[in-house]
């Protein structure tokens, strides 16, 4: 999971040995820009080439994948029995985890940050100057938030708050139930 939960709060649980060995490798037809997420045995990662793809955690062993319309760029999260994404086709994805079906996806006006999850939502950023809260279930946008910048970076949710960085260098702190801005 990127930062240590769906909610991107950060941590550490386990200690790395100083001298780490592969136990298996898994070869992208492209290249991979974001984070692997780690859940229930199996590992998450998106490529340049439009594909999400489900390793066996043990193995390494490609479990499926799923083709988007563009570049995956983002770090999945997992949640719920679902993975949810967002990627550089405008789109934030939520998957089975166990088949890698889709279950719906929301189309952005721009690429899609990582998501972040908490209570029963989705956030995401977007390019599109906005940000989004969307339900876990339907996908059914819940609230946006509009600026004048992009939202490249992932949000983060903590105390009820989704934080939220734009390109103009300010951070944002919106209510995570209204999508309310509690400061800037």
């Amino acid at each position: 999971m990127f930062h240590y939960n769906s909610s991107h709060a950060g941590g550490v649980t386990q200690s790395i040995t100083a001298n780490p060995v592969a136990v298996w490798k898994f070869k992208a037809n492209s290249s991979v820009a974001g984070s692997p997420a780690v859940a229930n045995g199996r590992v998450f990662v998106g490529s340049d080439d439009g594909f999400l793809h489900a390793l066996n955690e043990s193995t390494g062993k490609l479990l499926w994948s799923l083709k988007t319309r563009g570049p995956v760029r983002s770090s999945p999260a997992v949640v719920n029995g679902r993975v949810f994404f967002g990627g550089s086709d405008n789109r934030l994805y939520a998957l089975n985890e166990s088949t890698g079906s889709l279950v719906w996806s929301f189309e952005a006006i721009g690429a899609v940050t990582s998501p972040a999850f908490a209570n029963n939502k989705v956030y995401a950023g977007s390019v599109d100057q906005r940000v989004y809260a969307l339900s876990e279930q339907t996908g059914r946008l819940l609230w946006e938030f509009a600026t004048n910048a992009a939202f490249a970076a992932p949000v983060t949710v903590s105390g009820g708050k989704v934080f939220a960085l734009s390109s103009d260098r300010v951070v944002f702190a919106l209510d995570a139930e209204t999508g309310n801005k509690l400061w800037q």
